[in-house]
C-alpha cells in the first residue's frame, strides 16, 4: 500500500504543477518479487485504479498481474499521454 500511496501523491503533485505529466523509471538490484509488487500498486494509482494490496499475499496473484494487468495499465498510460 505505500507504493500506491507514494504514486497517488505523486500524481497530484503532477496535476497540480505540471498539466499532469511524471517520469517513471525503474533502477536495477532490487527484490524481484517486492518490485514486481511496487510497480503494480504504482500503475494502478497513476491510472487511478484501487489497490489491490490485499491480493497481494496471493503468490498466483503477484505473478499474473505483472503479466496481464501491467500492459493494460501501460497502454492506458500510454494513450492518456498520446504516446
Amino acid at each position: 500500500m505505500t507504493y500506491y500511496m507514494l504514486a497517488s501523491g505523486i500524481k497530484k503533485l503532477a496535476t497540480d504543477l505540471c498539466g499532469g505529466r511524471c517520469v517513471f523509471f525503474l533502477k536495477g538490484g532490487y527484490n524481484l518479487e517486492s518490485l514486481s509488487d511496487s510497480v503494480v500498486e504504482s500503475f494502478r494509482a497513476f491510472i487511478g485504479e484501487p489497490s489491490n494490496s490485499t491480493e497481494l499475499d496471493i503468490r498466483h496473484f503477484t505473478i499474473q498481474e505483472p503479466l496481464h494487468r501491467l500492459s493494460q495499465a501501460i497502454l492506458k498510460i500510454k494513450q492518456l499521454h498520446n504516446l
